[in-house]
């Protein structure tokens, strides 16, 4: 009892969750939120009753991709690494936070 409030509050989801869903445009303001995600390196998702392994992965895999190029923004903000592209793994490139799908 109470293990998805528990993997949100350890997420972070309540901060993540608004700036993950409405990808977009983002305001300097951002930058607690992708400390926030580099911290702990997490995504929080429940899949809908109906949900097919294949709309799972790809919302896992957009998700996930959305994170780590948050975290990536956070990096370099902070100076742990030069901007520009940085790979992801499998070969996905990441680019600064909300320019991407």
């Amino acid at each position: 009892m109470g293990k998805t409030l528990s993997a949100r509050r350890y997420a972070n989801w309540a901060k993540a969750e608004e700036l993950l869903d409405r990808w977009g445009p983002r305001a300097d303001t951002d930058a607690q939120v992708h400390a926030s995600l580099a911290r702990r390196r997490t995504v929080f998702y429940t899949p809908g009753v109906l949900t097919t392994p294949r709309l799972m992965k790809d919302e896992l895999g957009l998700l996930t991709q959305r994170t780590s190029i948050c975290i990536d923004q956070h990096l370099v903000e902070i100076g742990a690494r030069p901007g520009g592209y940085v790979p992801l793994s499998g070969g996905v490139f990441s680019t600064p936070c909300g320019s991407v799908p």
